[in-house]
This record gives structure tokens, sequence and C-alpha cells, in this order.
């Protein structure tokens, strides 16, 4: 599969699961450049897109807070924060079509990788129930997420030198051991962790074998 048709596949169990309207995601308070990765139709898209133009909207605030932000009767006039943000999606929607609009962040090992959009087009609270599926939804998204957006910094690990390689390997086995995570996606938590920080592959790896960094402790703390 593509990357591209893997990103477009993000979204899909967000609509399937939770019964919603529509769904986005973007790399909003991620390690790339905030981006649109998928969008289920006309209206999830504008909705992410005015976020992303004007840099403000709930999925900004759900980065700020890192919890869930409602806006649960964004179409009946008593919604007044984002301002520009409204006026945006009233203008390109007429809001009629988005009752209650919701967000909230994704990350991984304490790694902030990007954002979900719900929206439905009746208004009202999303239930805890609801929000406990999404989350978990959003546990394995966080994962495909990170890897898109490495993609598109061209991140690969680069560093030819092979008396590193054991390093890598034994970290890698350790997030394992730290995480619920394939050894690609504890590998891929290790370059997403080395790119925020600015460091080398090999140093993040050593960092983990000496304890100085615990993914399943920062995962905790993100919560």
């Amino acid at each position: 599969m593509s990357s591209a048709g893997a990103r477009g596949n993000l979204c899909e169990p967000f609509l399937r699961e939770l019964g919603v309207s529509g769904a986005a995601i973007s790399t909003i308070g991620g390690i790339q450049h905030p981006e649109t990765l998928c969008a289920s139709d006309r209206i999830a898209g504008h909705v992410d897109e005015a976020q992303l133009d004007l840099g403000e909207g709930p999925c900004w605030d759900a980065v700020a807070a890192n919890d869930w932000v409602d806006a649960p009767h964004f179409a009946d006039g008593t919604e007044t924060r984002w301002p520009a943000f409204r006026g945006a999606v009233r203008e390109a929607l007429h809001e009629q079509s988005i009752g209650g609009l919701f967000a909230f962040p994704l990350s991984i090992g304490g790694l902030r990788v990007g954002t979900v959009d719900l929206y439905r087009r009746e208004g009202g609270e999303l239930s805890r129930s609801i929000k406990d599926d999404a989350e978990q939804l959003g546990a394995t998204a966080a994962r495909g997420v990170l890897r898109a957006s490495l993609e598109l910094l061209g991140q690969s690990d680069d560093d030819d030198d092979p008396r590193p390689r054991a390093i890598i390997h034994q970290a890698t086995g350790m997030v394992l051991a730290q995480l619920d995570v394939t050894p690609d996606e504890a590998l891929l938590l290790l370059r997403g962790r080395a790119f925020a920080d600015g460091q080398k592959l090999r140093d993040i790896a050593r960092d983990v074998i000496e304890g100085r960094i615990d993914f399943s402790l920062e995962d905790r703390n993100s919560g």
C-alpha cells in the first residue's frame, strides 16, 4: 500500500466505529509542519484546512490543553470561541452542516504527533464511551501519523556507521518492553524522538539504554 493510501485509511476506523459524520487527522502539534493527512469528506477537509490556515480552532486548543476540546453546539450561535475559524467555516459550509465539533490530540510514547477532528451533523455531547473508543483508535492512528510525518520530512536512519547498530537494536528491544508496539514501531518512535529533540538516533538509543528516557513513563505523563 502506498503511503498516501495508508494516510487515507487513517480516518476510516473513526467513522466505522464511532458513528460520527466525519473525521480528519492532521499533524497539528506534532513534529511535522501542520498538514492534513486525511479527511473523510469535503466538510471534514474544510474544517481542518481552516484551522491550518488560521492557526486557531479546536485542534489547536486540544494540543494546548493536551485533552479533548468540544464544541457540541457549534452551529447554533452559542459558540463564541475561534471567531475567525467559525467565520471561515460558515462561509465555506454555511455552518448548518456541522452540529457538533470535537478534537483531541494524538501521542505515542509521550511524543505528540497530531490531532483528530470529529464532527456530527446533529448537535450534542459525545458520550464518555465514544470518547474512550476514539482514544483507543487514536493510539493506533498515532503510529501511522508518526510514520507519515517522518516520511514527509524525509527522515530515515541514514547513519552508515555499523558500530551503533547494537545500541539501536538494544534500545528498540527496550522500547518493545515499555510499550505495546511492534519492532518497526519501536524503531519509528526512536526516530521520531530523535528528530523532535534534534539528536542523532544512536544518542537517543543510548539514553534509552542508560535509563534517561523511558517511553512508558512519558506516555503516562502525557495522558
